[in-house]
């Protein structure tokens, strides 16, 4: 049943809108106006799409915008929910064919014109990625420079310069999606996809640019559509790309042709006639983000898909060759154009080093804790703040530490003076194992330094227990835990001093960067003073004064500071950190649920209290060479890893503080069975389907 929303889809019979158009009947009210069968002869494609329109409900307005009476007479009286604008010229070839001004921004014009008259809530715009001009890297978002170097992209440029400004004076939502190198089936305009494959059917030589090593990020139509959809439900002005997300060469693409046309031939060095920008891939994780995107078709796929989809018949034996190849890499972090906006305004400012945002993210932190009482420090690393708490609350003697962590916890203790112990961990959550942590404490013990791992909090209140009784201070590394809690209780809010990390790998990041937070006053005072060279004041502060260059050395000290660049990237991050946990959370949790089948694989999923997921671990069978299992993952192009492959008081840098009795038995196992899978917020389900699949196929040829 269609629901209420009235959707207008102008240049619904072309290649993408008549997609567009009847994927949004199956539940709405969908009109098209489009004036391509009022040419004298109609191409077939056009009218087959006028049929399967029409028997999907669809009403089809025959109509040109350029006609002012009809477009009045179709505008008058309407209540519009969204306008998807695709009319006018689709692509480069086409505009230095015809009077490409007119059919982009002319055409965009009149349109808007006419629609300013008319109740509209929302204008969607296909811009295209020709409006980057040449991409300065492999793969460009949103933020990326607009300056095009053909005429095609400055029309596009313009026309979204023209879109947005006309949305602003109207007071509506305008959205603009960047499509690229969009194929699909039944393309009779002859993109290069579709020009290609028609060559090999004819058997003509296949026509190449230059030598064929010019990437494209190619998109299939469909998942194009499934971006426009999506923003149905986006009600704020804004830009999206919307691809693949993979770069893969014209030489891929004429290869893979071949897979299907074997005796195809090529033919390199075709001149197009226009100019041609350095292009790779798009970023379309904003989309995946904000909208839901979910990119659906590698080339391999969507290549079969479109001649199936034309009524070919293909082999399962070609099939089989049609493996995709797309890398799905361990992390990526969770960066939008908020971020690079936050940044550009302190460049903006020309105050760089620690100012008024690194004020602004201690104080939001703070609040995002929600205990009265704490003081934060922004500083260039977790740690730099482990460092920082260690010496500032005067540790010198025994530290209690896990066996199983990163050896940052670890260095930092050492590097500080005093002497790190190392305890066994348990199994569960992967910390301090409070039985054993009990009975490793000794008359020259000052302090416990736990690790919440991979976003979980760790057996918390019993360590607390035994921290209390023994008097001991209780300094948390929160590194991979923002966000995580446990009845309640955020992580980094239970002992004296708690440190977190901002690297590209965990909840939250600033590039480089960490936070110290403590209950203690005193601890704050002097951690800010060996973070800032010794001196008690920093910069900013100074510059209040009437002598701003009179400042008193405490001590001697480091430089730990965060920039002001930095924290005002961390403020936005940390506003969006909620977010962050709960779409990591629920992606991990599909993989947990695709790999349940497999008996050998142990997930770590946590029912009893909050993790945010930082990492996906799982363990495999011990009698598994799990190096060997790894790598047959990353064969498959999933980029899994190990964290971490060591037990620290074997490792011949901190051997010497273990004694050759102790054993530490969990972490010895964990260390030997333990496997990273790849996670992050962008991860698509087409992603998690790789993930399950190839840890299935690994366990499979065990």
């Amino acid at each position: 049943m269609a629901s209420s929303r009235q959707l207008v889809v102008f240049g619904g019979l072309g290649f993408i809108g008549h997609r567009l158009a009847l994927s949004l009947s199956h539940q709405h009210s969908v009109h098209v106006v489009d004036n391509a069968c009022l040419e004298a002869a109609p191409h077939s494609e056009t009218l087959r799409r006028c049929e399967i329109l029409q028997a999907a409900g669809v009403r089809l307005h025959h109509l040109d915008i350029f006609d002012n009476d009809g477009m009045d007479a179709f505008l008058r009286g309407r209540d519009i929910d969204t306008v998807f604008h695709l009319a006018g010229s689709s692509s480069i070839k086409t505009t230095y064919e015809g009077q490409g001004f007119n059919q982009v921004i002319g055409i965009t014009n009149t349109l808007l014109t006419k629609l300013a008259s008319t109740k509209v809530a929302r204008l969607v715009y296909f811009s295209s990625s020709m409006v980057y001009g040449d991409f300065r890297h492999t793969i460009i978002n949103e933020n990326h420079s607009k300056k095009p170097v053909d005429r095609y992209g400055v029309y596009k440029h313009a026309t979204e310069v023209l879109v947005n400004g006309w949305a602003r004076e109207h007071a509506i939502v305008s959205i603009i999606i960047r499509p690229t190198a969009v194929y699909g089936p039944y393309d009779f305009k002859h993109r290069l996809v579709a020009k290609l494959l028609n060559q090999a059917r004819s058997g003509l030589p296949l026509t190449v640019s230059g030598d064929g090593s010019q990437s494209l990020d190619f998109t299939h139509v469909d998942d194009v559509v499934s971006g426009a959809v999506a923003t149905l439900d986006y009600d704020t002005s804004d830009d999206f790309n919307i691809s693949f997300g993979e770069a893969r060469s014209i030489n891929d693409l004429v290869s893979l042709l071949a897979t299907f046309y074997p005796t195809c031939k090529i033919s390199k060095n075709f001149d197009t006639g226009h100019p041609s920008a350095k292009r790779g891939a798009l970023n379309s994780e904003k989309a995946i983000r904000l909208l839901g995107y979910e990119p659906a078709y590698p080339l391999e796929t969507g290549l079969l898909n479109l001649i199936e989809g034309e009524g070919q018949h293909v082999e399962p034996s070609v099939q089989r060759k049609l493996v995709p190849n797309s890398i799905v890499p361990l992390a990526k972090s969770d960066v939008l154009s908020s971020e690079f906006e936050s940044i550009n305004d302190v460049l903006q400012t020309g105050w760089l080093t620690s100012g008024p945002y690194n004020t602004q993210f201690q104080d939001a932190f703070l609040q995002h804790l929600g205990v009265e009482g704490l003081h934060a420090l922004t500083v260039n690393s977790c740690a730099s703040a482990l460092f920082l708490a260690l010496q500032a609350h005067n540790i010198t003697r025994e530290v209690l530490v896990p066996a199983f962590t990163f050896s940052a916890t670890i260095n930092a203790v050492v590097t500080a003076g005093a002497t790190p112990k190392f305890v066994d961990i348990e199994s569960r959550f992967l910390g301090l194992d409070p039985a054993k942590l009990e009975a490793a404490i000794t008359p020259n013990t000052e302090a416990i330094l736990l690790v919440h791992l991979a976003g979980v909090i760790c057996d918390i209140d019993r360590i607390l227990t035994i921290a209390k009784k023994h008097k001991l201070v209780i300094i948390e590394d929160c590194a991979q835990a923002l966000g995580a809690e446990y009845q309640g209780v955020k992580a980094g809010t239970s002992g004296v001093t708690s440190c977190f990390s901002f690297f590209p790998t965990k909840m939250i990041t600033t590039g480089e960067g960490g936070m110290l937070v403590t209950r203690d006053a005193a601890v704050l005072d002097r951690a800010k003073t060996l973070a800032n060279h010794g001196y008690n004041s920093s910069t900013m502060d100074r510059e209040q004064q009437l002598m701003p260059w009179h400042r008193k050395q405490i001590e001697a000290g480091y430089n730990f500071r965060m920039s002001n660049i930095n924290a005002a990237m961390g403020m936005v991050q940390l506003q969006r950190l909620d977010d962050i946990a709960s779409t990591r959370r629920r992606k991990a949790l599909k993989i947990i649920e695709g790999l349940r089948p497999l008996k050998d694989i142990e997930c770590f999923e946590y029912r009893e209290r909050h993790s945010v997921y930082q990492a996906l671990n799982i363990l495999v069978p011990s009698h598994y060479d799990r190096d060997g299992f790894t790598l047959k993952l990353r064969a498959q192009g999933v980029m899994a890893s190990v964290h971490y492959p060591e037990v620290l008081p074997n490792t011949s840098v901190f051997s010497r503080f273990a004694n050759s009795h102790e054993q530490f038995p969990v972490a010895e196992d964990i260390a030997n069975r333990i496997v990273t899978l790849p996670l992050f917020g962008s991860l698509t389900q087409y992603q998690i389907n790789r993930v399950i699949d190839a840890v299935t196929a690994a366990v499979a040829d065990i």
